[in-house]
């Protein structure tokens, strides 16, 4: 039978429980340890870090990968090279070019695991489901990667077009009905092609279009005037190459 000696001084005020609350949320130690078994790796293992992105429509969560920059779209490796007795891992991250690590290494503790985790590297995994006696090749890996990067990202720029009067826009828009994608991108991010679903097409004078677009942090919504479709919009006919669809 439970003891009833000292219920009364064990019992846990609300001050208690919001301090108990306050500690996962603030506390490193506390926030490692409830996630230490998520993250338990092999030393040698190959890791990408993401990052949770909070979708006020959405109750699932959504995480966002890492990548190298926001000009390269190849996922940031790090390795987990130490691991001490009380299991707590360290990792280095893998250098952009291929050759080795860079100097600073850190501590799983040391990292919010509410907002940041790390899971296994997807092209690492495969390599050693497939060849488990092979040691994986980073850096042969990273010029694989770059070189499909570099033709994906050639590919998406060479079909770009744009329109340049309003005749040429409305012959451009007349062929998009409610609901069908489009691809665009704009002078201020040029290096993106992003993919729209149209919400309205208004080809009066001036030409307005709306758009929407999903993004891990829910939909956005974009309305574009004849101005900027004109001047500051390049469209493609095709939906944007990634490195993995090479």
């Amino acid at each position: 039978m439970e003891s009833q000696k000292n219920k009364k001084l064990i019992d846990l005020s609300l001050e208690d429980k919001k301090q108990i609350k306050a500690d996962y949320m603030l506390d490193p130690v506390t926030r490692y340890l409830a996630s230490i078994d998520s993250m338990k790796f092999q030393v040698g293992d190959i890791l990408n870090k993401q990052y949770k992105a909070y979708n006020v429509h959405s109750e699932v969560d959504h995480w966002i990968t890492e990548y190298v920059s926001e000009s390269c779209k190849i996922p940031a490796k790090y390795v987990y090279v130490y691991e001490n007795e009380q299991g707590v891992g360290y990792l280095k991250r893998l250098k952009a070019d291929g050759k080795g690590t860079t100097d600073r290494m850190f501590s799983m503790s040391s990292v919010n695991l509410k907002y940041t985790r790390f899971v296994v590297d997807e092209e690492y995994a495969e390599h050693t489901l497939l060849a488990p006696d092979i040691e994986y090749d980073y850096a042969a890996a990273y010029k694989n990667n770059k070189s499909k990067h570099r033709r994906a990202m050639k590919s998406n720029k060479d079909s770009l077009f744009g329109v340049h009067d309003r005749s040429e826009l409305i012959a451009l828009l007349s062929a998009y009905k409610i609901g069908d994608e489009i691809y665009m991108t704009h002078e201020w991010n040029p290096g993106v092609i992003n993919t729209y679903e149209v919400v309205a097409i208004d080809l009066k004078n001036p030409v307005r279009l709306t758009l929407k677009r999903n993004t891990p942090y829910g939909p956005t919504d974009e309305k574009l005037d004849e101005e900027a479709l004109i001047n500051s919009t390049k469209f493609s006919k095709s939906k944007p190459l990634k490195a993995d669809d090479l």
